[in-house]
């Protein structure tokens, strides 16, 4: 059984003291009507993405909608949707959809789906904290737009039930910046309030948000609310390596095993866990042997991949994806960090990863400052240099995507100069 949480406040009142709690009420009830469409013999597709936020949010959902409906209906999950035709498949078999702390790229092309979803009388809902613009719509709103005569694709009748919701940090009226308040957190809250009202208690998860702010690099903005409640740090282990789910078969198992049995120490010894575990391992060693070919850094850090170099992990005879090539350049960039002198500066990693088709250069730069393991809002900096490319927010890691072709060098020339303008180094190294 996990301990009790120890708190100065809370964990209700302090998200309360940091949102606009009549906001957060509309919200709310937009939720409970949501939820409230639910009948015995209906189809939810949960869609969550496939990091620790993702994955804990889903959690509490999956345990809500379990504990109110039992197994009168039947619940899909699904994980890291790569395209709006993806998502649109996943949802054709479903009555209700859910999506948590996941947002298709595709945003214009996202959102024309989520009407024609909305507009064949499934219900949506979208719990998120990535700022995205998108509309609430209600039958009302579909029926002008979306009819036949606009996009012969749409069905000519429009259910009377069918809403899309969505629920941000943003939109409750968040005094903190969207990325700092993880869609877990947003997720538990709202959860939490609707459990309370159909006697249905969910505070034995509680304990499970340690893992979502860490692996959302949000843990100093709700350190009092969400203090450390294992003194071995398997919370704080579970949050990195579960942001590497993408490398499972099936993500959404952790879903499943964390409701069945919410102690962290028996998800440790669970074969999937055990894979993210020796891959972290791999990463960390990878890392460290790329580091000791290195000089002390005296300038920007470059590390090239191709497509020539991936490697094999013996043991288990699997290549290296593209985002596992990705990772280990994060892990490249703490390690040479920890290695680096304070006073020489910023450390970058610049990989230019070539895909298998050799069609795309994914041009990928990790940054950290001169405290250790410190990272840049290297996300945000890719979108304001370039309106395109990023990551995580709060990460220290963003991806921009090119074709083969294409010059990158003043790309990674204007990044770098832009980085070392940020941290005021006196040594542009």
């Amino acid at each position: 059984m996990e301990e009790t949480l120890p708190s100065a406040k809370p964990l209700s009142e302090e998200i309360d003291s940091r949102i606009d709690t009549q906001k957060y009420k509309v919200f709310l009830e937009r939720a409970k009507s949501f939820f409230s469409q639910i009948t015995p013999g209906d189809r939810v597709y949960l869609n969550h993405h496939d990091d620790s936020d993702g994955i804990t949010a889903a959690v509490f959902i999956y345990t809500y909608l379990k504990e109110k409906f039992g197994d009168t209906i039947a619940i899909d999950l699904g994980s890291e949707v790569t395209s709006t035709d993806q998502f649109a498949q996943n949802s054709n078999a479903a009555d209700h959809i859910i999506s948590v702390d996941y947002w298709l790229e595709e945003i214009e092309e996202g959102q024309r789906q989520l009407r024609k979803i909305s507009s064949e009388g499934k219900s949506v809902l979208m719990i998120d904290h990535h700022d995205r613009e998108i509309t609430d719509l209600t039958p009302a709103d579909l029926a002008p737009h979306e009819s036949p005569q606009h996009d012969p694709s749409f069905p000519e009748t429009i259910s009377s039930n069918a809403p899309l919701t969505y629920i941000s940090p943003k939109r409750i009226g968040s005094s903190i910046p969207s990325e700092d308040f993880p869609a877990a957190l947003l997720t538990f809250k709202l959860i939490s309030d609707l459990a309370t009202e159909d006697n249905i208690d969910i505070s034995h998860l509680q304990h499970l948000l340690r893992i979502s702010l860490v692996g959302d690099y949000s843990v100093p903005q709700w350190e009092e609310a969400v203090p450390p409640f294992d003194t071995d740090q398997t919370a704080y282990k579970l949050g990195k390596m579960m942001n590497a789910a993408e490398n499972l078969a099936n993500p959404s198992i952790l879903v499943e095993y964390l409701y069945q049995n919410p102690d962290l120490s028996i998800l440790m010894s669970t074969p999937e866990i055990q894979v993210l575990q020796f891959l972290e391992t791999w990463f960390h060693e990878e890392a460290e042997r790329i580091a000791n070919t290195m000089p002390p850094a005296n300038g920007p850090i470059f590390h090239t991949i191709q497509p020539e170099d991936i490697r094999r992990i013996e043991t288990n005879g699997f290549r290296l994806t593209l985002k596992q090539q990705l990772r280990l350049g994060k892990r490249l960039a703490d390690i040479l960090t920890s290695k680096t002198s304070p006073e020489v500066g910023p450390t970058i990693i610049i990989m230019q990863i070539v895909d298998e088709t050799n069609e795309a250069l994914h041009l990928h730069i990790s940054a950290r400052d001169e405290r250790p393991l410190k990272p840049f809002h290297m996300g945000i900096l890719m979108q304001k240099l370039y309106a395109t490319g990023g990551g995580h927010p709060n990460a220290g890691s963003a991806t921009m995507r090119l074709p083969n072709q294409q010059p990158h060098t003043e790309i990674i020339s204007r990044t770098t100069a832009r980085i070392l303008e940020l941290t005021n180094s006196p040594k542009h190294f």
